[in-house]
């Protein structure tokens, strides 16, 4: 994949792995790559971790490098956003397909967002309502998927709904549950 200077929306220093920074970049589609070096000998910089979404590839590089180290100023601190990893209720077959599935806590806003080999293929906003949780702004970049598949994704989605409720001490929306 060749990245090239006019599509690059924009650069920072997100940390450092063994001494070295690691830089995220974000293009102008919205594809985040975090490049560092994995090796102190090393001179090459190389993707450490990609997907949709800046918190997700943070929390997947801390996650496959124990040494990385994010630097992060008060205001980031503060804004930062709460990645959890849900892709264990997708199952085998569809995480060997390629899928995960995250949630996303930033302040007051919840989120989910399910990836296909790191591109976000479905998100949507979570809203509680008179002790319901229910979704708003779902979107779904529709590519070809088997009835299987999809009926399978359907029924993963809902059951991470159904554990984020509970854990919100929550009720799904009706609308969830019919789906």
């Amino acid at each position: 994949m060749e990245i090239k200077d006019v599509d690059i929306d924009e650069i920072k220093v997100v940390g450092k792995l063994n001494g070295k920074e690691v830089k995220l970049i974000r293009t102008k589609g919205g594809f985040n790559i975090a490049m560092g070096q994995v090796s102190t000998n090393s001179t090459i910089s190389e993707p450490l971790a990609v997907g949709s979404h800046s918190a997700i590839v943070m929390f997947n590089l801390g996650k496959k490098y124990k040494q990385f180290q994010p630097v992060m100023n008060k205001s980031e601190v503060e804004e930062s956003t709460k990645v959890t990893e849900m892709t264990y209720i997708l199952g085998d077959k569809l995480q060997n397909l390629g899928y995960d599935l995250y949630c996303l806590e930033k302040s007051y806003e919840t989120s989910m967002s399910l990836t296909y080999q790191n591109t976000e293929v479905a998100s949507f906003n979570l809203l509680t309502k008179n002790d319901q949780l229910t979704i708003s702004n779902f979107k779904i970049n529709d590519s070809k998927r088997t009835k299987k598949e999809s009926f399978a994704l359907s029924k993963s989605i809902q059951e991470a709904l159904l554990e984020k409720a509970k854990s919100l001490n929550l009720k799904l929306s009706n609308e969830i549950k019919k789906w």
